[in-house]
């Protein structure tokens, strides 16, 4: 006959045994919350470049997250360009800049994204017709092009 030796331990004294089994539920449950704030961080850092249409990224070894990406010589861009296979290569400025409201006049931290005129750097052919790329200083446009977002100086 087995001795229930496991089951003995853990009934002998029930108050202790459950204090135990909540302690251990409680860690499991940090567990599953820092794997969640994990992926959502990962997610997060992504967007801006899942939302650009590129196949190689090249970044400035100073490089630390993407709203300090630093910068690099454009001559670096044209070493890229002369790499035989290359198609076609479109350098993209990021930096945070600052926003102001022109009702509340309340500021705000933005990310700002540059790019030159005749390209269009994004996959959604939406974003690209929406940019105003032709008027100077404007950032984007609604969908008919009938409002200009302009940033405050």
């Amino acid at each position: 006959m087995k001795t229930p030796l496991a089951w003995r331990n853990v009934s002998h004294r029930k108050i202790r045994s459950l204090i135990a089994l909540s302690g251990i539920s409680f860690a499991i449950l940090l567990i599953f919350m820092q794997l969640g704030f994990y992926a959502s961080a990962r997610s997060s850092a992504t967007t801006v470049y899942d939302a650009l249409d590129f196949d190689i990224l090249v970044l400035s070894p100073q490089y630390v997250y993407v709203a300090r990406p630093a910068d690099f010589p454009r001559s670096r861009l044209e070493q890229a360009r002369a790499i035989q296979g290359v198609e076609s290569l479109v350098p993209v400025w990021i930096a945070l800049g600052e926003w102001r409201s022109p009702e509340t006049r309340e500021r705000w931290n933005i990310l700002t994204i540059g790019v030159e005129p005749a390209q269009r750097p994004f996959r959604d052919p939406a974003v690209n017709d929406r940019l105003c790329l032709a008027i100077p200083v404007s950032a984007i446009c609604s969908r008919d092009r009938s409002r200009v977002i302009r940033p405050q100086v």
